[in-house]
């Protein structure tokens, strides 16, 4: 057996030091693993305590992966994991990929009878980054979704604090956390749950009263729409949920009218690719094209009934890849009645 001096971190983030006698560092690793913790560096103690440590610069690293390519990165993220499960502590795993050579891929083609593995959906890498280093790489889950985010959310995360005890507000974000629970005097099912956004996070609750109903969009890594009244404790914000409105069906829940910008209103392709791109998405939203005329005074001409459309995210990504993003406005609808009614105390 071997005594190591090693430091790790917990489920907080929180490092912890201390000396642990084991047959090897992938069993030592195992071991703390079975307490919550996380294994960042092991030394046997005969060796000393010397050595880059937690000292290793953790800057430089990734300043070498900013330049590099999104292939490249997921490469190293999947190195890294594979060191880490095979229980290398993350320092030992970080020098050895810092050291070794940038890896591509393969250009050639496969050997015969190889098998050609898919890269995976940038949903999964998304989430195995997070899993794995506690942030990001890549992306963010919610980068697709950020123009949408600042149309239909009335606030973010950071601004609840801002808005009046029982104001409502609308939140998009994706949620992390879901805890299932029951009352402690009506024993009726609730849920706590986590909703981040780009700026941070907020807590969510749904009482027995909207249980029912919003159960069913209560899914991990769902991204969604949660419009409820903001209540405060201990300068902690909550939102006190009364709609959950998945992202996709965000433009159709809370736009009320779209005004489209003109300024190459003599293109007859351009029009007769909007005609056509209207005409894909029916609904009941109404159009207005503003003609914006050098020297001239801005036209604004209201379209018929069946060019009223379902502002679906799709359409809004094509409309603005077409316009520009900046000459798609739209008009959001005021929060429904029913969540302007809501009531309801924080006592469970």
């Amino acid at each position: 057996m071997t005594l190591f001096i090693y430091s790790a971190a917990n489920n907080e983030g929180k490092v912890v030091k201390g000396e642990r006698e084991a047959e090897n560092e992938k069993a030592l690793a195992a071991a703390l693993k079975a307490e919550k913790l996380f294994l960042i560096e092991a030394k046997d103690k005969k060796m000393g305590a010397g050595g880059r440590g937690l000292h290793m610069d953790i800057g430089a690293l990734f300043s070498r992966l900013m330049p590099i390519s999104l292939v490249e990165k997921m490469f190293f993220s999947r190195n890294l994991a594979v060191m880490v499960s095979a229980g290398l502590s993350l320092t030992k795993a970080l020098d050895a990929l810092t050291e070794a050579p940038p890896a591509t891929p393969p250009v050639t083609a496969p050997a015969a009878g190889a098998v050609r593995l898919r890269d995976w959906p940038e949903s999964q890498k998304l989430a195995f980054e997070k899993a794995l280093l506690g942030f990001y790489v890549s992306g963010h889950p919610l980068a697709r979704y950020e123009r949408s985010l600042k149309l239909f959310a009335t606030a973010t995360s950071q601004q609840l604090l801002q808005l009046e005890e029982g104001g409502i507000a609308t939140v998009g974000g994706m949620l992390t956390k879901i805890k299932h629970t029951t009352t402690k005097k009506t024993n009726e099912q609730m849920a706590v749950c986590m909703l981040e956004d780009l700026q941070g996070e907020v807590e969510v609750l749904v009482f027995p009263n909207s249980f029912s109903q919003l159960a069913p969009q209560l899914k991990p890594n769902a991204i969604v729409f949660v419009e409820g009244r903001v209540a405060v404790r201990e300068d902690r914000p909550r939102l006190i949920a009364q709609q959950i409105t998945p992202i996709e069906q965000g433009a159709g829940r809370f736009t009320q009218a779209m005004e489209l910008i003109l300024r190459r209103y003599e293109e007859k392709e351009m029009l007769e690719q909007l005609k056509g791109l209207l005409a894909r998405f029916p609904g009941a939203v109404p159009i207005t094209l503003r003609l914006e005329m050098p020297e001239r005074s801005t036209v604004r001409l209201k379209l018929a009934e069946h060019f009223k459309v379902e502002p679906r995210q799709e359409l809004l990504e094509e409309l603005g890849q077409l316009l520009g993003e900046e000459a798609v406005v739209i008009t959001r609808q005021a929060p429904s009645a029913g969540a302007r009614a809501g009531r309801g105390g924080l006592t469970t």
